[in-house]
């Protein structure tokens, strides 16, 4: 329960963002009865930033906020739209050119959520093609409209709704169907994460494939070898990257860049590609034990 100050703080800071463009008055207007103060200040908190990134309101309907910065347009759940927030807005993939060099890439983009990484990355000129896997179904439908939505960019995906990991299987998974942040193949992390809204949770069967094979298959078929690896799969990370290092080692000799983020240790990722010889470049542990990561192969930029 908040203090009587920080109520008065936290509701001065509200009419602050508010105020600072009639868009937000006028989604306030709009959902007012349906949306409590502290619900619309998170909304801000992660809209604002979008929306001095370019962004701006194109339509509002049934909860969802159609953005276009006039290069990408992309539907943001009202509740939570963190994802769009991190990804357009603090810009968490974005390399400086010393890194990325004169190559142009290939994208692994393994967690591809609501599509909202796949559009970055495509968006780049350095970036050739992306290959997206998403693990849930109804997620993936929400991805494919952002997708369909961005044709320009569109033309440079190839999405694919089956997760990866060990073994081909169908699994029971879990997800918030209004945050576009937190669904993984175990309950735990759900209710890890958000243990507020245990009795919002939903479960659907996915599919899920052998990394191992279906990158192999992917990086051969396309003929791949400039690769950047991005992967946020809500702790899946381990068994994916365990399974390329036992059954498709040959990888590492692409991928020279590998980011995403970690959920249950970044050590424990981190060990399982030490015989692979990736530098870190950037890695910061959080409270909530996710770290932010990118490794850059040695030598890599110097090839």
């Amino acid at each position: 329960m908040d203090t009587f100050k920080q109520r008065i703080r936290k509701y001065a800071r509200f009419m602050r963002l508010l105020l600072a463009n009639k868009t937000y008055i006028y989604i306030y207007i709009k959902k007012r009865r349906a949306y409590s103060v502290d619900e619309f200040l998170n909304l801000l908190v992660y809209l604002h930033p979008l929306f001095c990134k370019g962004f701006c309101l194109k339509c509002f309907e049934n909860d969802v906020l159609l953005l276009d910065n006039g290069a990408t347009k992309i539907k943001v759940d009202m509740r939570y739209p963190v994802i769009a927030w991190e990804i357009f807005a603090e810009h968490i993939y974005e390399l400086p050119k010393a890194i990325v060099g004169d190559r142009t890439y290939s994208v692994l983009d393994i967690g591809a959520n609501r599509g909202y990484s796949a559009l970055y990355f495509a968006s780049l000129e350095y970036v050739e093609r992306v290959f997206s896997f998403e693990l849930f179904p109804d997620i993936a439908k929400k991805a494919a409209e952002n997708l369909a939505l961005n044709p320009h960019l569109n033309s440079k995906i190839h999405f694919h709704n089956f997760g990866l990991g060990a073994t081909e299987q169908t699994i029971t998974a879990y997800y918030l169907p209004e945050r576009d942040g937190i669904s993984s193949a175990h309950l735990s992390f759900l209710e890890q994460y958000a243990p507020e809204e245990r009795e919002h949770i939903q479960s659907q069967q996915c599919v899920v494939k052998p990394a191992s094979l279906v990158l192999q298959d992917c990086i051969e078929s396309n003929k791949l070898r400039h690769i950047m690896l991005k992967i946020d799969v809500e702790g899946a990370e381990y068994e994916i990257m365990r399974d390329l290092s036992s059954h498709y080692p040959q990888i590492f000799e692409y991928v020279g860049i590998i980011m995403g983020d970690t959920h249950s240790g970044f050590i424990a990722l981190l060990d399982i590609l030490r015989p692979y010889s990736y530098d870190v470049y950037m890695a910061q542990p959080h409270t909530n034990g996710t770290c932010p990561f990118i490794l850059i192969k040695q030598g890599w930029l110097k090839g």
